[in-house]
């Protein structure tokens, strides 16, 4: 693979993931990771999807900080910091397609999370117990949003709380899991390059997004949520099960 081989559908689709972002706060890697897969392998849409979440959240940092939940946050990260490494095992060590079904399921149980508003009680072991499996979920396919998004929605955080937390708390996941798949010696450095180049469509695809988020009361921000996971679920379905004839 070249640096600029694919590059277009990659913009594309940090773009389209960008503007889901900025809308909800979530869901980036989640779309972009879905729709980069038909392009590239799902592994590197994994990597890049990571190094866009850092290289990003300088900016997020500054514009958000004050809005973030620091306390949910640092329990969400304990448990974070247990689930990445075994998330990063998995993906290097199953086959792309066995990786393209594990996406669609872990997009399916967010689904299933949302539409059943479960409810959190936001203690300390429910909170890390969250945290664990959003990090397993990050470390295996760059998306710790199922369990933490379900947590926060679940919690009645409010719409504004809830974004900026979720922003800081992808970045930790994606340096974690960078860092250990960097250990693993399984980093693929041109995910870094294709990310870096990928950033300025996922900065404005975040910026557009951002003006309809403020538009969004509480029902319509859980109902854009559903939105957003249903149709990830059904794109990334039907690629898990053409993988397969």
């Amino acid at each position: 693979m070249t640096l600029i081989q694919d590059i277009i559908p990659i913009f594309l689709a940090v773009f389209a993931a960008g503007f889901i972002r900025g809308a909800t706060g979530f869901g980036f890697s989640m779309a972009a990771v879905t729709m980069m897969s038909f392009a590239i392998s799902p592994l590197t849409a994994v990597m890049i999807a990571q190094v866009l979440q850092i290289a990003s959240a300088p900016a997020d940092l500054v514009a958000f900080r004050k809005d973030v939940d620091w306390s949910a946050l640092g329990r969400l990260s304990m448990g974070a910091l247990l689930g990445v490494p075994m998330g990063v095992f998995v993906a290097s060590a199953v086959s792309e397609e066995v990786l393209r079904v594990l996406l669609a399921v872990i997009l399916l149980i967010g689904f299933v999370l949302l539409i059943t508003k479960i409810s959190f009680k936001p203690d300390t072991r429910q909170a890390i117990a969250t945290g664990v499996a959003s990090g397993l979920f990050a470390g295996m396919a760059a998306m710790p949003s199922p369990p933490v998004v379900a947590y926060f929605l679940g919690t009645s955080q409010d719409k504004v709380t809830t974004r900026a937390s979720l922003l800081m708390f992808f970045c930790m996941t994606a340096c974690v899991a960078i860092f250990v798949a960097s250990l693993q010696g399984s980093f693929q450095m041109i995910a870094l390059w294709q990310g870096l180049l990928a950033l300025p469509a996922m900065t404005l695809g975040s910026r557009l997004g951002g003006i309809v988020f403020k538009r969004l009361d509480e029902n319509m921000f859980r109902v854009a949520a559903l939105c957003v996971f249903g149709t990830l679920v059904i794109s990334a379905g039907v690629k898990a099960m053409t993988a397969f004839l």
